[in-house]
């Protein structure tokens, strides 16, 4: 049976984490999940809520304040590196996988054995803006001093689009890569820490692709409109 290894970090998540966790059951009943919590000291039900599902795939690493969105990420990462997992999904708080996102994910891992995809090191989903489902939040390009927005311009790699950077949530990191690049940066507590790491991954020659297929709802707002 086919495992996913999903990280999703919480802080007052309360509103959202019973969904997240449903969707996610749903959309992994034909697989192994292995789900890790990391909360950045929830002084709301979102633990008692996790706690609730009585699972064994779902472990929770409890920090005593806030520590911020790059640390969580790092320990993580580390507990599915100490288990030798070879992919992670990270999600926020607020989002929620389709019901064939697993299964679309099968068929890209599978894909990747079969090409010479060494040095694919994220996949990012493709996630739209839960409240304006219609406003995509498509991946970046890179022109060498800033991030822009144009998807539509891409060289194909393994069957995907290559594209610069994306939002972490609903993106498969490599695990070893993560660990080996020093993981994401911790004192960015909230913004850019996604687009820091994967200018990193772009500047150390990995590449990062795009799984159109793969879609997931999350609470971004409207920044870009196409």
């Amino acid at each position: 049976m086919t495992i996913f290894n999903v990280l999703v970090v919480t802080y007052n998540g309360e509103a959202s984490i019973t969904r997240l966790i449903n969707h996610l059951l749903k959309a992994g009943r034909n697989y192994q999940l292995n789900i890790v919590v990391v909360d950045n000291d929830s002084h709301d039900a979102t633990v008692a809520l996790l706690k609730k599902f009585h699972l064994n795939n779902l472990n929770i690493i409890r920090n005593e304040m806030n520590y911020g969105i790059a640390r969580a990420f790092n320990q993580g990462m580390e507990y599915f590196y100490n288990l030798n997992a070879p992919w992670v999904l990270i999600l926020d708080q607020d989002s929620y996988v389709a019901e064939n996102f697993f299964s679309v994910y099968e068929k890209v891992f599978t894909a990747l054995t079969k090409e010479p995809c060494d040095l694919v090191a994220a996949i990012c989903s493709n996630p739209a803006s839960e409240k304006a489902n219609t406003i995509p939040h498509q991946p970046y390009q890179w022109n060498g001093s800033a991030f822009y927005n144009n998807p539509n311009n891409t060289k194909v790699m393994c069957g995907l689009p290559v594209v610069a950077s994306s939002i972490s949530s609903g993106t498969y990191y490599k695990t070893e890569v993560v660990i080996n690049l020093g993981g994401f940066r911790e004192d960015y507590f909230i913004d850019f820490v996604d687009h820091e790491f994967h200018l990193k991954l772009l500047t150390k020659g990995w590449f990062m692709l795009w799984e159109q297929k793969a879609n997931i709802e999350h609470n971004l707002g409207l920044q870009q409109h196409n």
